[in-house]
This record gives structure tokens, C-alpha cells and sequence, in this order.
């Protein structure tokens, strides 16, 4: 059994989530243009240097029903994660990072960001 939802920790996926509760089908490239508008939006007002947002690159694919946002870059990969990081252009050539005390590595093919506790 899956568990509710708290809004709040991830501005991004709240705001997908409210999207989706009202039938728009985020996949599709006409909400897109919204889409990245909204977390443009979002990037300008949490960020220090607002300007970093145009770094943001994203796609959006549904596969019989099931959503899956791939980030592009790295510090997409961490914002649409809920990971609102400094230096990121200093991240665009890098695949490692290491941001409290989690080890993070970023897969320029897949665009999937995991992580692993560092020793």
C-alpha cells in the first residue's frame, strides 16, 4: 500500500501533482511550454543567482499511464529532486557530487540522479 503525499518539500513535484489532479496530461508538448514556465518561475524566486535557471532542461515521456521527468543536466537531475544547490555552473561538467554527506552521481544517458551515503 502506497502513502499519501505531503506538499511542501518539493516545490517541482507539488506543483506536477496539482497539474495532474485537474486531468492535464503533463507529457503532452503544449502543457510543456507551462510546465517549464512554472518551474522557471519557481528557480527565480528560491535561487541566489536567478540567472543559474537557465540551466533548467527537462522532458516529460508517459508510458501507459506512468509519468517519468528525465533531467537533462546535473542541476536539473538535483532541482527537480527538491535539491536547490549553489555553483551550478561549476556542476554542468561534472558527473560526482558529494552535498551533505551523500555521495550523488548523475548519468548523462539515462538523466537518472542517485545517491549513496559517503563513508
Amino acid at each position: 500500500m502506497g502513502s499519501e503525499y505531503n506538499f511542501g518539500i518539493n516545490p517541482f513535484r507539488d506543483f506536477l501533482i496539482k497539474v495532474m489532479e485537474y486531468g492535464a496530461d503533463i507529457s503532452k508538448s503544449r502543457n510543456k511550454k507551462e510546465i517549464d514556465i512554472s518551474f522557471r518561475y519557481i528557480l527565480e524566486n528560491v535561487l541566489k543567482n536567478e540567472k543559474e535557471a537557465v540551466h533548467l532542461d527537462f522532458e516529460i515521456t508517459n508510458k501507459d499511464g506512468f509519468y517519468k521527468i528525465i533531467a537533462k543536466n546535473p542541476p536539473t537531475a538535483f532541482w527537480l529532486s527538491g535539491i536547490l544547490v549553489e555553483n551550478v555552473d561549476d556542476m554542468m561538467d561534472k558527473n560526482v557530487f558529494i552535498i551533505a554527506g551523500r555521495k550523488y552521481k548523475y548519468n548523462k544517458k539515462t538523466g537518472d540522479l542517485t545517491f549513496t551515503l559517503k563513508k
